[in-house]
This record gives structure tokens, C-alpha cells and sequence, in this order.
């Protein structure tokens, strides 16, 4: 479990304070940040979390409630369908089984990397085989799709709906976080 310093003034009441060793000539105490959320060892043995879109489901590997950075596993039954959209933050992906098929012709195939910055449009995905993606995003998984509903990834895996946002605003372009 990490500690992080705040100034004692900064101390909420009730919060879970690590008390300074008295060679400490501060007034500072150690607050305990969140645990890391992580699944050690055989993964057979974690369930797969449905996701909101029929036929695609995950398992959370691991969550830092600090930075939201998570590693995923994301799976798609055969003819599972996720629509265009993009997130707050960049997503690392690599297939571990199967094939995608992008409503641009592209694919994704079993044992390619692919690399999506944040606000950057990813294309409307089927899946032609059953595939397993392996998953690394650099923080809070956010899904915001092009009518503006958005959806945020809880550390256990689920998703909650968080919203609409108003994406007419900003007009159709290849990245919707860069100015």
C-alpha cells in the first residue's frame, strides 16, 4: 500500500492516517492512498464482467485508483459488435486470439499491436472469430461514443453509463481531445 505526505491542516476526519515516526521534526502525517486493485495467478478462475454491448465481456487485471492506469483483458463472441468511439486517454491493445474487422475494411488480427492516443476515433469493430484483446490504458477507461453517450470502466470491470456529452459542438474530426 503506497502513503502519500499531506500537511496535517489537509487531513480529512476519518481518514486512515499512518502517524510520522517521532524522529520526524514535521508536522506532516501519511495518509494511506487507495489499494491497487490486481489479480494475481490463473485467470480461469476470474469471471468475465459483461459489458453493456452484447457479446463483449472483461476481466481487470489490475487498476491504480491514483493514476486509473488498467490492464485489461476484453473478449468478443462471434458477430459482437462495439461502436465508433474514443477515449480520454490512450489505449494499448493487443490480440491474443481471433480477428477484428473494422467498418473501414482494416482488420485486427491475432498477434498485432495497435496503439490508439487519446481522442482519437476508433472505427465501429465486428468480430469475425471469437477474439481476446489484452488491454493498457494509461488511465480511467472512459468510452464516449459519437452521440455523446459515455460510459466509465469501474476497477472490478463494470461500466457505469456517466452521461451525455454534447460532441456537435466540436464538429467531426480525427482526434476530439486535441484542439
Amino acid at each position: 500500500m503506497g502513503l502519500a505526505k499531506v500537511k496535517e491542516s489537509d487531513t480529512l476526519a476519518d481518514e486512515p492516517v499512518a502517524q510520522p515516526s517521532k524522529e520526524s521534526q514535521t508536522s506532516e502525517k501519511l495518509i494511506a492512498a487507495p489499494p491497487l486493485y490486481y489479480r494475481p495467478g490463473d485467470h480461469e478462475q476470474y469471471p468475465w464482467s459483461p459489458l453493456p454491448w452484447k457479446g463483449i465481456s472483461k476481466k481487470v487485471l489490475f487498476f491504480d485508483p491514483c493514476s486509473g492506469a488498467t490492464l485489461d483483458m476484453a473478449r468478443f463472441e462471434l458477430g459482437a459488435t462495439f461502436p465508433e468511439h474514443f477515449h480520454t486517454t490512450m489505449q494499448a491493445t493487443f490480440v491474443l486470439k481471433g480477428r477484428l474487422q473494422k467498418d473501414d475494411g482494416d482488420s485486427m488480427v491475432e498477434g498485432s499491436f495497435y496503439l490508439s492516443e487519446a481522442g482519437e476515433i476508433q472505427r465501429s469493430i465486428v468480430a469475425a472469430t471469437e477474439t481476446i484483446l489484452y488491454r493498457y490504458f494509461a488511465g480511467v477507461p472512459v468510452y464516449i461514443f459519437s452521440d455523446g453517450s459515455t460510459f466509465i470502466t469501474r476497477p472490478d470491470g463494470s461500466v457505469s453509463v456517466a452521461g451525455r456529452l454534447d460532441l456537435l459542438r466540436k464538429g467531426r474530426s480525427t482526434n476530439l481531445i486535441s484542439p
